[in-house]
């Protein structure tokens, strides 16, 4: 059974108890065609699945006032789910999340926000694993660029390094003009920020993505993954050098369905051994 509205759509298993609930969070400017094809890797495993994107135009917003919308309807969504099967499940029922670029892991911020504002409250809802494809992609300031940026392969290994220099350079500097018209100078030093916390309340960690990534910065996922570790965290890595943008389930779909398998059934796995407990 499938619910549609403007930004969200939930998908409800009628003949069984799912397996698991799935928040898939699409990238910016999915369409809702493209939100069904993603959602479609969940309900092929037999889970229940809230799927979302983010407002195309209102993301860097200082006040993200749209994206916490979508953000509280799929924390809406995923609660009814959760307390609709609670009563039928044998066993807890696992919660992951799924997300695609960075459209995808800016609603997770707004839902971060929103696990701490219930953290306390019988309606907390936890996340069994963090599924990042081609995410999170750090957002590159003109005025925070340094050597070490210069050094790394991004965008194009292959492209020489004064014209990955000017590529970088160019797309920092419209990056920069679009913050400073939305009133969000800060948005990138508060998003990573985001992205580096031990907030999600969330152990397991997967992030999927590539070298040939013309839009998230390969390396800064590397540093990210090598922070998360030392902080304890479960991550998983899959890192590819021939594919590009949130194409990566397309150019490698034994590998990426794989990796999905592995996590869910880790995801079942926990949750079933702390039910034992």
């Amino acid at each position: 059974c499938l619910s549609v509205s403007a930004s969200t759509a939930t998908t409800r298993q009628q003949q069984q108890t799912p397996r698991a609930i799935a928040i898939v969070l699409g990238h910016l400017g999915a369409t809702k065609a493209e939100l069904n094809r993603l959602s479609q890797f969940y309900r092929d495993r037999n889970c229940a699945v809230v799927a979302a994107r983010s407002p195309p135009w209102s993301f860097m917003w200082a006040h993200h006032g749209a994206l916490r919308s979508v953000a509280n309807q799929v924390w809406r969504e995923t609660r009814a789910l959760q307390q609709e099967y609670s009563s039928t499940a044998t066993t807890q029922i696992p919660i992951v999340v799924h997300m695609f670029s960075n459209g995808g892991t800016f609603l997770l911020e707004e839902l971060q926000k929103k696990q701490q504002e219930q953290e306390e409250q019988s309606s907390m809802i936890r996340f069994e694993y963090l599924f990042f494809d081609s995410c999170p992609c750090y957002l590159h300031m003109p005025w925070a660029l340094s050597s070490r940026y210069w050094a790394d392969a991004f965008p194009i290994p292959g492209w020489s390094r004064w014209f990955r220099k000017f590529y970088l350079l160019g797309s920092s500097l419209s990056l920069g003009l679009w913050c400073f018209s939305t009133a969000s100078l800060g948005r990138s030093q508060v998003f990573w920020k985001a992205m580096q916390a031990d907030s999600f309340f969330c152990n397991h960690l997967i992030y999927t993505y590539t070298t040939a990534d013309v839009l998230t910065d390969a390396a800064r996922i590397d540093d990210l993954i090598i922070q998360q570790r030392q902080k304890g965290k479960a991550v998983s890595v899959h890192r590819f050098e021939d594919s590009n943008h949130v194409r990566i389930d397309r150019d490698h779909p034994e590998e990426y369905h794989q990796a999905i398998d592995a996590a869910l059934e880790g995801a079942i796995e926990r949750v079933k051994r702390r039910n034992d407990a």
